[in-house]
């Protein structure tokens, strides 16, 4: 075999399909001033989630700390009081954090909560300087209290966090106030699958009141 079959033919064809491509519709996106869209079930940033009426949907179970195989989220639980409701159950997650350095967005935790309070949403941008700011707190996790009119009545997140400054980065965690560290400790729990119970107080199909668990 001459050198035009070993290198010449080879390259003219590798090259005519760069020219077929060219014709192409281009795919490459400017980020992050555009932002591809993502996919229906994709899992990335962990959100505690509310009922409609501002309770916490989090009553404290532990469950997704069980079911995390990578052991990245700890769960301390607290009584609820009159004085103080912050779920419909018992209990409530005085202390949720995940330690989003070892996280290895599997789903686990949502696939196991009884209550739907945790859910991996599509904010994919969750870069940082330090090893502090992959300890995600309760604060920075829970969603804001709905307004009766719809929308949200403020983000607490910007109460315990400082802007993150990066290029493209938009009310997106930052350092975590005070710098500090947090040991993380994975909870033991078995793992169930109740439908009634992700539905909140006072639905159809459910069996949850205010103030029973």
């Amino acid at each position: 075999m001459g050198i035009f079959d070993k290198v010449v033919k080879p390259l003219m064809g590798g090259l005519g399909i760069t020219r077929k491509r060219l014709s192409h519709e281009k795919v490459t996106i400017s980020y992050p001033e555009e932002v591809r869209s993502l996919p229906s079930r994709t899992r990335w940033r962990h959100v505690l989630t509310r009922y409609e009426s501002g309770l916490e949907r989090c009553i404290g179970c532990s469950l997704c700390a069980g079911a995390c195989p990578a052991r990245c989220i700890n769960v301390v639980a607290a009584e609820n009081t009159d004085e103080d409701r912050r779920s419909p159950g018992e209990r409530y997650a005085a202390r949720y954090e995940i330690n989003m350095l070892r996280c290895i967005f599997c789903g686990y935790c949502q696939e196991a909560c009884p209550t739907g309070a945790i859910v991996l949403r599509k904010d994919f941008e969750l870069s940082n300087y330090t090893r502090e700011q992959f300890i995600y707190t309760k604060e920075m996790l829970l969603e804001p209290v709905p307004r009766p009119s719809g929308g949200y009545a403020g983000t607490p997140i910007d109460e315990y966090m400082e802007p993150n400054t990066a290029p493209g980065s938009k009310d997106r965690p930052g350092a975590l106030a005070g710098g500090r560290e947090v040991e993380m400790i994975g909870g033991g729990a078995r793992r169930v699958d109740t439908d009634a119970a992700r539905k909140g107080p006072g639905q159809p199909g459910s069996n949850r009141t205010e103030g029973s668990a």
